[in-house]
């Protein structure tokens, strides 16, 4: 009876059933392959517009710690944080679209930024008396004044524009579907 057990067996599973059991195997291990594709590319975008989002963000505390640099800092802080601040305002022009404005917004932050850094530089030669400069610290003096001032509101409106690309409930995360 063992060998009719056996031969009953062996004849019940036919080349066409291990023809479909074969092709459901590969049709799930198609279906897992697709679903980790898909969550590997929505894991790659989301990745991206939080590395965009980021280099954003960098590019908005650089002018907030220019702002502040121009505002409480010393010559060399002034111009450490200007040097950095360069960087950021060449890097915007690739970040954000030409018509938001921000990029001629530091443009304009970067030139009061540069007026008060030599108007701090020409103080610091009068005090030292590298050379006797003291009739042009009066107007310089006066447009080292406006630009300092003009920084606060250049601050602002680069805040209202970078408004869109920084919201924290804009950036979203990986969902699978």
């Amino acid at each position: 009876m063992t060998v009719e057990t056996v031969s009953v067996v062996s004849s019940a599973i036919t080349s066409t059933d291990i023809t479909l059991y074969l092709s459901v195997a590969a049709a799930f291990i198609s279906l897992a392959t697709f679903i980790v594709g898909y969550s590997q590319m929505k894991i790659a975008s989301a990745k991206t517009r939080l590395d965009l989002y980021n280099k954003r963000f960098e590019v908005y505390k650089a002018a907030l710690d220019y702002h502040n640099a121009i505002w409480f800092g010393d010559y060399e802080k002034v111009k450490n944080v200007g040097d950095g601040f360069i960087k950021y305002y060449r890097e915007s022009k690739f970040l954000f679209e030409k018509e938001s404005g921000v990029y001629a917004i530091l443009e304009q932050m970067k030139n009061s930024g540069a007026m008060v850094r030599g108007a701090m530089q020409q103080e610091l030669l009068r005090i030292a008396g590298a050379h006797d400069n003291a009739d042009q610290l009066g107007p310089l003096s006066e447009a080292c004044t406006k630009a300092r001032n003009g920084f606060e509101a250049l601050l602002e409106k680069l805040e209202d524009e970078m408004e869109e690309y920084l919201k924290f409930h804009n950036v979203s995360g990986w969902t699978f579907f």
